[in-house]
């Protein structure tokens, strides 16, 4: 394997993420995108979750907790905190 193909490749999908992340606050500011209360437990305020940078405006909205178990999923963390 060439020694730069893995900083190729993460600058590929870093380049991607980014625009991915401007075309949607992009969207939010012209109103095209609103945000909604996060889908898997109804809480806000939400982020974005992109599952394919390539459809940029496709997005999941997703609370801090549960954006952090799309990433890293199967991995223990502690429990929700409440109000």
């Amino acid at each position: 394997m060439h020694p730069h193909s893995t900083h190729a490749a993460t600058a590929r999908r870093t380049r991607a993420r980014r625009a991915a992340y401007h075309a949607t606050a992009a969207a939010i500011a012209a109103g095209i995108l609103v945000p909604k209360a996060c889908e898997r437990c109804g809480t806000v305020p939400v982020a974005a979750h992109h599952p394919d940078y390539a459809a940029p405006l496709r997005v999941t909205w997703l609370c801090s907790w549960c954006h952090w178990g799309e990433h890293h999923p199967g991995r223990a963390r502690r429990p929700r905190p409440t109000a």
